[in-house]
């Protein structure tokens, strides 16, 4: 092989690395931006859980003391006879 081929075969060799390093960083960057998306997926998810849990948790607090007895007959005392009602809730 000549000087020139192995210049050319050098040069190709050269632009090749380079075309490979720059294919290597875009995905990099690109992987890393799939990642981040992700994760800020992955907490606004978490975030919608929570908020889900504790609805659950209000709903379930507010059936228990609409539910009780004792409560309903204290808030009717309270609502139509005032505080001058002699019943106390138990609950």
């Amino acid at each position: 092989m000549t000087k020139r081929g192995y210049i050319r075969l050098f040069s190709y060799a050269i632009a090749f690395a380079l075309l490979l390093s720059s294919r290597a960083i875009i995905n990099m960057t690109t992987a890393n931006s799939y990642k981040a998306q992700l994760e800020l997926n992955y907490q606004q998810s978490l975030n919608e859980l929570s908020e889900n849990l504790d609805s659950i948790e209000t709903n379930l607090t507010k059936s228990i003391y609409s539910n009780a007895y004792g409560y309903k007959q204290g808030f009717i005392c309270r609502m139509f006879a005032g505080e001058r009602c002699a019943f106390k809730a138990s609950d």
